[in-house]
């Protein structure tokens, strides 16, 4: 199950997710009770994903390599 590649994708950017929820959260107006809909759940779920994914890929990717000597 670990190794499926939807599985892989989602541990790579955990930790962009953990960072990054609360402010798409909030930039996407949760406040409104009513706006928690199943379309608002999509809607976070893809934009946290998104911010996470350009997170990781643009910051944590290339520090992690600097800082480990293993650059290309």
């Amino acid at each position: 199950v670990f190794g499926h590649p939807v599985a892989a994708f989602a541990g790579r950017i955990s930790y962009s997710v953990y960072l990054w929820h609360m402010p798409v959260l909030l930039l996407l107006g949760s406040t409104a009770i009513a706006a928690r809909t199943d379309l608002f759940l999509v809607a976070f779920l893809a934009a946290t994903t998104l911010v996470a994914w350009v997170s990781f890929r643009l910051i944590e990717d290339p520090l992690r390599r600097r800082l480990d000597g293993r650059g290309r």
